[in-house]
């Protein structure tokens, strides 16, 4: 989005969405450009965890230019407010719909877990495998565990291969990207989620660990981001220190070996993620940031995204 661009359709506008901080100072610029224009316009910023070194001047605009922050996740809205953006902030999770229709856990496969990610270093995809081989050798199974991955990326090549040297190619299997793997979310019972990424480093609630509770997938997942919220180790699944491939294998293993325990988690989850993801609390919260960027009651209808 260029700034010429950006500023022709802020002229229209009476609110500038902006869903990454990289484009705040843009969003900023064209915010003096409508003040020179005789319009008001509102910022918002759709907070999703940024660099930590990025913090203070992030902040340092929201207060200069009135910007109005709305967190992805509570330990993100918890990280603002005590960096000194208490006062102009709100909290939406990622607003994804529930599946239609609801899950049927007795369908659910047993065994049937499905990691979706980029397959980037990012992702510890190599850690599921290797978990995944550790856990097959670690108990006699009389399952057919099978380990879907759904996703593409730089790694694809060398988790072929790392899946060729673990002797996993009968039990794994590589669909690529996928527009819609809702089928995917719907026939697995634990959804796998192993994001490198800790203390400020993070993308709050990833869409998958959300589509995969909504689903009714037991929840296996790194601590790292805001996975905690979600991943409650006990009530809808487990939550793993982060790059610990020993305990990811054993609670694999666990988790195979319990499928009652399983659908009891994925049960949870959906009712987690429901609470959490509720629409109309979504919208409320957008409505209170919008009229907190105007300091005044606007149109809902004239807002655009950068």
């Amino acid at each position: 989005l260029s700034f010429v661009s950006m500023c022709r359709q802020a002229l229209r506008a009476d609110i500038l969405h902006c869903q990454m901080a990289r484009v705040l100072p843009m969003a900023c610029a064209a915010k003096v450009v409508c003040w020179l224009a005789g319009r008001q316009l509102g910022l918002v910023w759709h907070a999703r965890a940024i660099h930590p070194r990025s913090y203070g001047s992030v902040i340092w605009l929201c207060h200069l230019f009135g910007i109005a922050a709305v967190s992805n996740s509570r330990a993100e809205q918890a990280k603002l407010a005590a960096k000194g953006l208490k006062s102009r902030l709100n909290f939406q999770a990622n607003n994804i719909p529930p599946p239609s229709p609801a899950p049927d856990f007795e369908a659910k496969r047993a065994g049937s877990l499905l990691v979706v990610a980029r397959l980037a270093s990012s992702r510890g995809v190599d850690q599921v495998l290797t978990a995944f081989a550790q856990a097959q050798s670690s108990r006699a199974s009389g399952l057919q565990e099978h380990l879907t991955i759904v996703g593409d990326g730089p790694q694809k090549t060398d988790l072929q291969a790392l899946c060729t040297r673990l002797g996993l190619d009968g039990q794994v299997s590589f669909t690529g990207h996928l527009a819609d793997p809702s089928a995917y979310f719907q026939q697995a019972s634990i959804l796998v989620n192993t994001p490198m990424m800790t203390k400020d480093f993070g993308a709050g609630h990833g869409n998958a660990l959300i589509e995969g509770a909504l689903a009714g997938c037991a929840l296996l997942s790194y601590d790292g981001s805001s996975a905690g919220e979600l991943a409650i180790s006990g009530v809808t699944g487990q939550l793993i220190k982060t790059g610990d491939i020993t305990a990811l294998a054993n609670a694999m293993a666990e988790l195979i070996a319990s499928p009652s325990q399983v659908r009891a988690y994925g049960k949870a989850a959906r009712k987690t993620a429901l609470a959490l993801f509720d629409p109309q609390v979504s919208l409320k919260t957008l409505e209170q940031a919008y009229v907190r960027a105007l300091g005044r009651k606007a149109s809902l209808a004239r807002f655009t995204e950068a």
